[in-house]
């Protein structure tokens, strides 16, 4: 489903920049990303709303702002590069380098580009005249 700002907000209750951060804390099964080992939702969305950012948040577990909350402080602190991670995994790259086939028509190349990037179903015999235009 489509879900603008203003939806994000609604649902997690946290702007939609701060997703990465968030799932770096409580993760997303659906996207496979493991997050924090017992932070969940609830808890994410407090440090959130406390620190800031995931980068914020381990900060404060190396010093004293979360000390009232001891075992998830560890917690964090034990897997603050898993965050990081996870962090990395949940964001979307916007410099990322598509190559392109502008004026080929070469079947070959465009099979083959499609199948290198993970585009198997536009090869089959009816989609992929309609996208080559030949249709």
């Amino acid at each position: 489903r489509f879900m603008r700002e203003c939806d994000v907000s609604e649902i997690f209750g946290i702007s939609a920049a701060l997703i990465p951060d968030y799932k770096g804390l409580a993760g997303d099964p659906g996207d496979n990303i493991s997050g924090v080992r017992g932070i969940g939702a609830q808890k994410a969305k407090i440090l959130i709303d406390r620190a800031g950012n995931l980068d914020a948040i381990i900060e404060g577990c190396n010093g004293t702002m979360f000390d009232d909350l001891g075992n998830l402080r560890d917690k964090i602190r034990a897997s603050a590069e898993v965050a990081r991670k996870c962090k990395q995994l949940a964001s979307v790259k916007r410099d990322a380098k598509i190559e392109e086939i502008a004026n080929r028509r070469n079947e070959d190349n465009a099979h083959a580009m499609l199948l290198r990037l993970g585009m198997a179903k536009f090869v089959d015999a009816k989609t992929f005249p309609q996208l080559m235009g030949i249709a």
